[in-house]
């Protein structure tokens, strides 16, 4: 990631005596991933306004709010990146507390799809 070996070893004696940060760092490297997703041309993201910023992630502790468009090819990434991190990490997404919310006037046909993509109710 490009950082200083003083900041490396800082972090080195840090996760030594806390196993805790290890978790943390597993973290930030699930939210870089996720970012890295904009630059992937079959990603189209949630866009609120064209102008501001694109958020695809909201996370807080070990919860985290995801935003997609929706489409096939987006939601196949996504679960790709979450796969991928689930893998390295070892560490699991609960599926029995994970859900998703679409809009009231959202087509069936579209929350079924996601239902068969990402597994999740």
């Amino acid at each position: 990631m490009g950082f200083d070996e003083v900041f490396i070893d800082m972090i080195c004696r840090i996760i030594a005596s806390n196993w805790y940060s290890i978790i943390v760092i597993g973290v930030e490297v699930l939210s870089r991933s996720l970012n890295n997703l904009h630059n992937n041309p079959g990603y189209h993201g949630f866009v609120m306004e064209m102008r501001g910023p694109q958020v695809n992630h909201l996370s807080f502790v070990d919860d985290i709010i995801l935003f997609t468009s929706g489409r096939h090819r987006t939601l196949k990434l996504i679960i790709e990146t979450l796969t991928s991190y689930e893998e390295t990490l070892g560490q699991l997404i609960n599926r029995d507390k994970s859900h998703f919310m679409i809009h009231t006037s959202a087509f069936n046909s579209t929350r079924d799809r996601i239902k068969r993509v990402t597994g999740l109710r």
